[in-house]
């Protein structure tokens, strides 16, 4: 279902979704524009229940860029902008995929069961550092699996300085963390054990069950890149594969962890992702 379709602004807030939808798609077009830009878009994305009054954040304001790797775990991948060797201009489109439902099935990245909408319950879409050269259209999935529960996001920070932090599970199912700052992780799982993860093994364990992460395509879904060794035909097509930037673990089994690192020259953020009933506890449940 298309919501909108934004051009020549460069932040949009109140785009608003009624229908019951699981997943939120954004492609960013870049027909036209001589050369790729250097804009990072946000989004966030509130629910509001006009029935009680309410507004919960289901998403904070943060880079489409994390939601969307976060999207790729485990199977399928985030389409990419092409870049034309031939014209030396990009073609195709950047697909960003949120998701908000509850998860049907096993796996992050399974499945989204949609969220319980109405005239009078809806979600609350704003984007912002937008390119105002490009147009970009709001998409939602709908499913036939209609859920009280909503995915719900959450940032927390490592500040400048702090080399060492613990972090309460509490009910949080999936953590999302920026793996090139990892030293180790130390889990402390409820079973007793304390297991201790490095970053090389985190690294190889997103590898060894993560396919591709984002292929780049142009406009005709063909592979294309960027000529290398100034050789006719031969060219470098951009796919990652394992991660791009983030690690994502699921913490259902845990009480809490501490996480490590090697230097502590910036703030770092981390991602906690729950599901929770979008009705009270004794409605949803019944």
């Amino acid at each position: 279902m298309k919501i909108t379709s934004i051009k020549g602004v460069a932040q949009l807030d109140n785009i608003k979704c009624f229908k019951p939808v699981g997943k939120i798609f954004i492609k960013s077009y870049y027909e036209g524009l001589k050369s790729l830009g250097t804009f990072d878009p946000l989004i966030r994305v509130r629910l509001v229940d006009g029935r009680n009054g309410s507004s919960d954040e289901l998403v904070p304001e943060m880079p489409l860029s994390v939601l969307s790797e976060i999207a790729s775990k485990y199977e399928g991948f985030q389409r990419r902008e092409g870049y034309n060797p031939g014209t030396g201009k990009p073609v195709g489109f950047n697909l960003s995929t949120i998701l908000l439902g509850a998860i049907v099935g096993h796996g992050v990245g399974e499945n989204c069961a949609a969220i319980d909408l109405s005239n009078d319950k809806y979600l609350d879409i704003d984007l912002r550092n937008l390119d105002p050269l490009m147009t970009y259209e709001v998409w939602g999935m709908e499913n036939h699996v209609i859920s009280p529960y909503v995915r719900t996001y959450k940032k927390f920070y490592l500040s400048a300085g702090e080399l060492e932090k613990t972090f309460h599970v509490e009910g949080n199912e999936v953590f999302v963390y920026p793996i090139s700052h990892v030293k180790e992780l130390q889990m402390y799982a409820k079973n007793g054990t304390s297991p201790v993860y490095r970053k090389e093994e985190l690294i190889l364990d997103e590898d060894g069950r993560n396919d591709l992460v984002s292929v780049e395509l142009g406009e005709n879904n063909q592979c294309i890149g960027t000529v290398i060794e100034n050789r006719p035909g031969y060219v470098y097509i951009p796919i990652r594969f394992g991660y791009s930037e983030w690690g994502v673990m699921d913490v259902t089994s845990y009480n809490r962890f501490d996480f490590r690192r090697e230097d502590g020259a910036t703030s770092i953020m981390f991602l906690m992702i729950d599901t929770v009933p979008t009705l009270p506890t004794v409605v949803a449940n019944s």
